[in-house]
């Protein structure tokens, strides 16, 4: 009864992520792609990064009743290596679907606070992605080479050699929480810049503080890798599935976070409303039209722009 009580709450739980997900997906894709007919390549990260978590949550449902809950040695030879196959689904679709919802939001961040290129800011912000996903994409190949046969990931008496996967999720664990504090920072500090009274400094920020939600996943997450590795009584079994909700709940979160700062629009959109700030109505800038503004003071150009584009994006 137990198991049964538990499945039932994996599935309640996994459902709402991809309730939440795809609505708020949907929901920029139509106010980007159709509203405003301004998608960019985030928008195409954002989709990919959906499907791979509604892929990740269904594998993870379909799972369960190959004996995910139950301990590792009460599971049948047959069950145990498919239930292995699943989990390694889980785990390589974890990778890319976290790493396409950062470079999604970091795509998006410059386009709102930094769009000219080649300055100080936009070269930092190229580097930070880049860090990113040089360090996804070396995951992805440490995470596949960890198990040699992959088979041996679950059925330990097959012949090969695995690394200690829980010092490995401690430290993938240790560059999430990183990553993760750092994105919520960002748009903090480009915010606070604004030149915008502090209630509307607060609304802004907003948008983005569902990026707390993913701090606290890649902590939690942290905390459950680090216990493993010092404790090495615990079920793999358990292990397995509480990482696994927290890394869903990671990939949640950046997702929605990312979706957030299209609901002013969509919201303006249809109540048949142009994009405003505050109470003046006003368009994207034009670097040609600031230039003509500012012709002696080019090296202003990039911080006018910046206030310029933040305030008719983001409030």
């Amino acid at each position: 009864m137990a198991n049964e009580a538990y499945n039932t709450i994996i599935i309640a739980v996994v459902t709402i992520f991809i309730a939440l997900t795809t609505g708020t997906t949907a929901l920029r894709l139509w106010t980007r792609v159709i509203a405003l007919k301004k998608a960019g390549w985030e928008e195409l990260l954002m989709l990919a990064a959906t499907l791979l978590l509604v892929t990740n949550c269904g594998a993870g449902a379909g799972s369960l009743k190959l004996g995910l809950l139950r301990h590792t040695a009460d599971i049948p030879r047959k069950d145990l290596i498919a239930l292995g196959n699943m989990i390694n689904i889980i785990i390589f679709v974890y990778i890319p679907a976290i790493a396409f919802t950062k470079l999604s939001i970091l795509l998006q961040m410059t386009r709102i606070f930094i769009p000219i290129p080649r300055t100080k800011s936009w070269w930092a912000m190229m580097s930070f992605i880049t860090v990113n996903m040089l360090y996804y994409f070396s995951d992805f190949i440490a995470t596949f080479v960890a198990c040699f046969p992959r088979s041996k990931n679950m059925a330990h008496e097959v012949p090969g050699m695995c690394t200690i996967w829980t010092q490995h999720s401690t430290f993938t664990g240790v560059f999430n929480v990183i990553s993760d504090f750092t994105l919520l920072i960002i748009p903090m500090f480009w915010i606070s810049r604004l030149h915008l009274t502090t209630g509307k400094k607060v609304v802004a920020c907003a948008v983005f503080t569902v990026g707390v939600l993913a701090c606290l996943s890649s902590t939690t997450r942290l905390v459950f890798s680090i216990k493993y590795t010092v404790d090495t009584s615990v079920d793999e079994m358990e292990s397995n599935v509480k990482l696994a909700l927290c890394r869903a709940s990671e990939v949640t979160a950046g997702i929605i976070c990312g979706n957030l700062p299209s609901f002013p629009a969509f919201i303006r959109h249809v109540k048949g409303e142009r994009k405003t700030s505050g109470m003046i109505e006003v368009d994207s800038p034009r670097i040609e039209d600031l230039q003509h503004v500012y012709p002696s003071h080019p090296e202003k150009l990039p911080e006018m722009v910046f206030l310029a584009e933040a305030r008719s994006e983001v409030v």
